[in-house]
């Protein structure tokens, strides 16, 4: 409602349960004075850079991205669990609140394991606090998944965890969808448009590559 009355034209252009942009546009105002609607609507195309020629749709196939996504997660925790750590590990250490609401913690990943973090032992955390680098980020996953392993509840818990990320990560999935189809879908008449259904270099270069290359060179961007 306050965004309604200080800025109708970006009041109308986002959904209601948008919550961050609604917060940040409102936000914004009282700062600077200045309406968001005036430096990020473009009226005549919905497209962040209206200069896009080539647009590749995401799969709408849930079944096979889910597998893709599940899969993907599994990969990521492999070595991506220590950096989980070591961002909660930061916020305590310089005293900042946990809020899953601002900020990086915005991201999918660190709340569904903020449980899971508040169950390992302060010796565990503090190491992978000191030593954590990209480097180590997957030696460190490891002896942490090492100590999962070792409790049938904190290996549970893990799991909870892991799955709700990936149900999680499947709704922003089909989010993103909804979202393309509304906002690019209805107006690619003038784009070359690819569905990107699979994710591999052999159908990148054999299928994509070349049809977007015909593209450009039917433009007037290439002579």
């Amino acid at each position: 409602r306050i965004l309604e009355v200080v800025d109708t034209e970006y009041y109308k252009f986002y959904h209601k349960n948008d919550t961050r942009r609604i917060i940040n546009a409102i936000a914004y105002y009282f700062t600077y004075d200045i309406k968001k609607s005036s430096i990020e609507i473009n009226k005549e195309c919905t497209l962040y850079y209206p200069h896009t020629k080539i647009i590749m749709l995401l799969p709408t196939d849930m079944s096979s991205l889910s597998l893709r996504i599940s899969n993907r997660v599994d990969s990521l925790l492999e070595d991506g669990l220590a950096e989980i750590i070591y961002v909660f590990a930061s916020f305590s250490h310089n005293n900042i609140p946990i809020n899953f609401t601002v900020g990086v913690l915005q991201a999918i990943g660190y709340k569904e394991f903020y449980p899971l973090f508040e169950k390992l032992p302060k010796e565990m955390i503090e190491n992978v606090y000191k030593n954590y680098t990209a480097e180590k980020s997957n030696e460190l996953s490891q002896s942490v998944m090492i100590y999962v392993k070792q409790s049938f509840a904190l290996l549970e818990l893990f799991n909870q965890c892991k799955e709700e990320l990936k149900k999680n990560t499947v709704n922003y999935a089909k989010y993103q969808i909804k979202w393309i189809n509304k906002k690019i879908v209805e107006i690619v008449d003038d784009y070359c448009v690819i569905n990107v259904e699979k994710f591999d270099k052999e159908t990148f270069t054999k299928d994509y590559f070349p049809k977007a290359f015909e593209y450009i060179k039917s433009t007037s961007y290439v002579s």
